[in-house]
């Protein structure tokens, strides 16, 4: 059983403690989440988009058609800061996806989880990324 002010709440209904503090092991997942996104991102060659994404940041434009003005943006600046590099190229997503995992455990510390209930919200993130970014052929 928790504790009332374990997580935000008093009995009566009425906010009491306020809001539980984000626990370090929410930064922890997404740490973790980014090392093994960037530590696996070298394995495999450009993808089709990829060099599609590099082309468009040689030369770019105030929009496109089949995209967002970001991605190429985003890629002129990893062209710029790495050179022609898968890791680089891929630092933005796995950046998200570590964001994804905080703001996962943001939220579920707004609706009030104690702080043994964050893990579950970014271990849930990084599962859904998982099943969603590494479907077999």
């Amino acid at each position: 059983m928790t504790d009332a002010t374990d997580v935000g709440w008093r009995a009566d209904g009425e906010s009491g403690g306020g809001i539980a503090p984000l626990d370090r092991r929410v930064f922890a997942v997404a740490v973790v989440v980014l090392a093994v996104l960037m530590a696996l991102s070298p394995r495999y060659g450009f993808h089709i988009d990829e060099l599609y994404f590099l082309d468009c940041a040689r030369h770019l434009q105030a929009s496109y058609v089949d995209q967002p003005a970001l991605a190429p943006l985003l890629a002129r600046v990893s062209l710029s800061l790495f050179g022609v590099s898968e890791a680089g190229l891929r630092l933005w997503p796995a950046l998200a996806a570590a964001g994804t995992v905080v703001v996962g455990g943001m939220t579920a510390r707004e609706f009030g989880g104690a702080r043994r209930a964050l893990p579950l919200p970014e271990t849930s993130s990084v599962q859904v990324r998982a099943v969603c970014g590494f479907r077999g052929s």
